[in-house]
């Protein structure tokens, strides 16, 4: 018999979403960081659409979902996380930081393999940032990225509940870490050092490409301490760090088909044209 969690992982997916949702953006509308730029209502339309067929061709193309995968394979002789030889806790902590080290690795990845940043692209082209930019990711995206997180789970058997945790705990940074918002100076010292803030993913979305290569981490910002990818400061300045692509225009930024056709031209000036 399942834990009643088990049954409802959906329903609390869905539920912190929206909550979330709700919750940083009333916090980002309080303690706004800059004056948005774009159409905000265009803009969530366009992140809202490729949230949703993000999520359909996903689901399409990979049915079972991790916290179920990773109930299957509780079992599993080969699981690295799943040995009755490490205490539960022992096992929480390690599954949660691998799955995190996890997303480090592949959006490491996405900036370093031509291939996967074209897809990345899309994320980056918003030249506005505020919450809904932390769903804004291409479907091509989001196969490879879920693709391969079920590969990291069939292969290493972490605890389903640490599965829901992790994924429950990824929505919230999402919104969080993209949110125009800006925290008190003592709180922003102290949580950085442990946790990605908005302050220090506003560099990773600057348009100097080096800037974009920093900074990568999801949750934990030691990820990026420990691999030398991170960056206090961004080679713009905080007065002159704008965000997008400088290929990509505002007006083409807007537009769901230029956006979902970004991947497979070389310039954005050709989105609408071979």
């Amino acid at each position: 018999m399942q834990p009643w969690w088990f049954e409802h992982t959906g329903e609390l997916a869905r539920g912190l979403l929206v909550g979330a949702f709700v919750f940083v953006g009333v916090w980002e509308t309080l303690r706004r960081q800059r004056i948005l730029v774009l159409p905000t209502a265009k803009r969530w339309l366009l992140n809202g659409l490729l949230l949703f067929l993000a999520n359909i061709t996903t689901f399409l193309v990979f049915p079972v979902s991790a916290v179920a995968l990773s109930a299957a394979v509780r079992s599993s002789p080969y699981g690295v996380l799943n040995g009755a030889w490490l205490a539960y806790p022992v096992r929480a902590v390690l599954a949660f930081l691998l799955l995190d080290l996890f997303r480090y690795a592949t959006h490491y990845l996405q900036h370093a393999v031509p291939l996967l940043w074209r897809f990345h692209r899309v994320h980056h082209a918003d030249r506005d940032l505020d919450l809904s930019t932390g769903v804004r990711f291409h479907p091509g995206e989001a196969l490879f990225t879920h693709g391969v997180y079920l590969l990291v789970i069939a292969a290493t058997a972490p605890p389903a509940f640490v599965v829901l945790c992790s994924e429950l705990c990824n929505i919230a940074q999402a919104f969080f870490s993209h949110a125009n918002l800006t925290l008190p100076s003592r709180v922003e010292k102290t949580l950085r050092m442990i946790q990605v803030t908005p302050e220090i993913h506003r560099i990773h979305h600057s348009q100097d490409p080096g800037d974009q290569r920093c900074n990568l981490a999801v949750i934990f910002s030691f990820w990026d301490r420990l691999f030398r990818t991170y960056r206090s400061f961004s080679n713009l300045g905080e007065d002159q760090l704008e965000f997008g692509l400088e290929e990509i225009s505002a007006s083409q930024s807007l537009r769901p088909l230029a956006m979902l056709t970004l991947p497979f031209y070389r310039r954005t000036g050709a989105a609408g044209e071979r």
